[in-house]
């Protein structure tokens, strides 16, 4: 009997521990949160890193590896004419019913120049993820105006 209370003690405290301490768990992120997290890493120079976290296990990572290669493609040249961000600034946050959210905003560069971001993220069980993400140099194109 002891060791039948031990062993289900033991299993007890291993399972909570495990789940307590599993990275694997990621912290509820709001959209907004995520966002400010990319420019910051944006800003770092490390495009590939800041977008691996933006979307680490995200299912648009997991099914178009080939798009996030060419978007970090593009983020590369595009920074490469203005320069890396230095800020942003959100212009629009639309709510689309209690699962998607749709924030627009700008991102400010060393030459003073803006580029113009498109984002829905979509909330995942009880995670927000990054669903779509589009930039340009023109506020029409990017949905802003």
């Amino acid at each position: 009997m002891k060791a039948r209370l031990f062993l289900i003690i033991t299993l007890i405290t291993l399972a909570t521990t495990s789940y307590a301490g599993d990275a694997k768990v990621p912290k509820v992120r709001e959209p907004e949160a995520q966002i400010t997290e990319l420019i910051e890493n944006l800003e770092t120079g490390d495009i590939k890193q800041a977008f691996d976290l933006l979307l680490k296990g995200s299912a648009l990572a997991k099914r178009k590896p080939d798009a996030l290669s060419a978007l970090v493609d593009q983020t590369k040249t595009v920074f490469e004419a203005y320069g890396l961000p230095t800020g942003y600034e959100v212009v629009e946050t639309k709510k689309l019913g209690s699962r998607l959210i749709n924030i627009k905003f700008i991102s400010i560069h060393s030459d003073d120049n803006p580029m113009f971001w498109n984002t829905l993220f979509y909330k995942r069980g009880e995670h927000w993820e990054l669903l779509s993400v589009y930039f340009y140099d023109s506020p029409n194109k990017a949905g802003i105006l």
